[in-house]
C-alpha cells in the first residue's frame, strides 16, 4: 500500500507570507475562508451613544466601542433607578393621602363598626407609610 501525502496546492503570485498567499495549512483549515465571509457582511451603524460611524460583525451591535457600551449600561441603570424613585415618590404621595382621608373620616359621626373600620384602614396606610419610607432611606 503506498504512503498518504496531502496534497499539492498551488500558490499565488503574491509574495510569501504576503496577503492573497494561499497554502496547504490555509486550505486544510475549515474555518479559513469564514472570516472573509463576515467581513463581508460587516453591517455599517451608527454608535448610539456618541454617533460615530462603525462597522458592526454582530447584528445586534449598538456601540461602537467597550466605553460607550459601558455608558449606555450605566445610563440605562440611572434611567432604571429614577423611575423606580418616581414609582416609589407616588406610592408615597398615596400613602399619605390615604392617611388624610382616613384621620378626617375620624372626625365625623361613626358607628363603632364604622369607627374600627376606619381605624384599621388608617393603621394599614400608617404602616405602609413607614415602610416605605424606611425602603427610600
Amino acid at each position: 500500500m503506498p504512503p498518504v501525502t496531502a496534497p499539492e496546492t498551488a500558490v499565488t503570485a503574491a509574495a510569501p507570507g504576503g496577503a492573497g498567499a494561499e497554502t496547504a495549512q490555509d486550505a486544510a483549515r475549515p474555518l479559513a475562508g469564514a472570516r472573509v465571509l463576515r467581513a463581508a457582511t460587516a453591517i455599517s451603524r451608527d454608535c448610539v451613544v456618541c454617533g460615530v460611524a462603525f462597522c458592526a460583525s454582530r447584528p445586534t451591535a449598538r456601540c461602537c466601542s467597550g466605553r460607550c457600551r459601558i455608558t449606555l449600561s450605566r445610563t440605562r441603570r440611572v434611567a432604571e433607578l429614577v423611575r423606580r424613585l418616581v414609582a416609589a415618590e407616588e406610592a408615597l404621595g398615596a400613602a399619605e393621602a390615604a392617611v388624610e382621608r382616613a384621620k378626617a373620616a375620624m372626625k365625623e359621626d361613626h358607628s363603632a363598626e364604622e369607627v374600627a373600620a376606619i381605624q384599621a384602614s388608617l393603621q394599614k396606610a400608617l404602616a405602609q407609610l413607614h415602610v416605605k419610607r424606611r425602603r427610600r432611606g
